[in-house]
């Protein structure tokens, strides 16, 4: 856009702004996964009260996304764009922010200012590790045929064996017994003092990259949580 738009739209926008006599403007948004989300403008008069009522917020076509009817409300969008950074773009880290810009009109200096408070949202993995009692059976079993144990949110226990040997129907029970035991305790189990909000996803290996299957007798679970914290930006 080139600077000599810029300034009429500014121009444009001021006179539209007096015309309503509007004292402020909040901009609710929501940003993250590489892209804006919804976003809502709130208008009102110098005497704090609504001006909902008195500005078409209709967009073309009846879409979310159109341009709105009103003039007004495009240059106050435009404008806020313009002036305040938005972090939309995701690493699997850092999820997006939520928040509210508030728009003012500095009439001393003829110009308008937005103010952005927000809170950032963040996914954080989280490793601990489980001790899972055994019966005899079950540690025999593991430690005579399972190589390793992965598993997770919405996956089957997975048992990587280290040699062949036949399932009879002892032994079948022995696995299913083993594991409900193995999902019961990794979907039920909480982090202590977490900082943040625990989701449903996790995922869980035993006996990967060296690490030993048993302690005093115990599977030994690693479990890895994904936690979101919110932070204030």
């Amino acid at each position: 856009m080139s600077e000599v738009k810029k300034v009429d739209e500014v121009t444009e926008l001021i006179t539209l702004w007096k015309k309503h006599n509007i004292g402020h403007v909040e901009f609710d948004f929501y940003c993250g996964g590489d892209s804006m989300g919804d976003t809502t403008l709130r208008i009102y008069d110098k005497k704090e009260q609504s001006l909902h009522d008195d500005i078409n917020f209709e967009r073309e076509g009846g879409s979310s996304w159109g341009e709105y009817k009103e003039r007004i409300l495009t240059l106050i969008e435009d404008k806020i764009y313009a002036d305040v950074e938005f972090y939309v773009n995701s690493d699997g880290h850092y999820q997006g922010e939520s928040g509210m810009v508030e728009m003012t009109f500095n009439e001393e200096e003829s110009m308008f200012d937005c103010s952005k408070s927000s809170e950032s949202e963040w996914s954080e993995r989280e490793t601990n590790n489980i001790l899972l009692d055994l019966t005899k059976e079950e540690f025999e079993f593991i430690n005579n045929y399972v190589e390793s144990i992965i598993g997770g949110e919405g996956d089957f226990v997975d048992y990587n064996y280290k040699k062949d040997f036949i399932i009879n129907d002892k032994r079948q029970k022995l696995i299913d017994d083993l594991t409900k035991k193995i999902d019961d305790i990794t979907v039920n189990f909480e982090p202590d003092c977490i900082n943040g909000e625990l989701q449903d996803w996790f995922n869980f290996e035993c006996g990967i990259d060296d690490n030993e299957l048993f302690e005093d007798d115990k599977l030994v679970i690693e479990i890895n949580n994904e936690i979101t914290v919110y932070k204030e930006e």
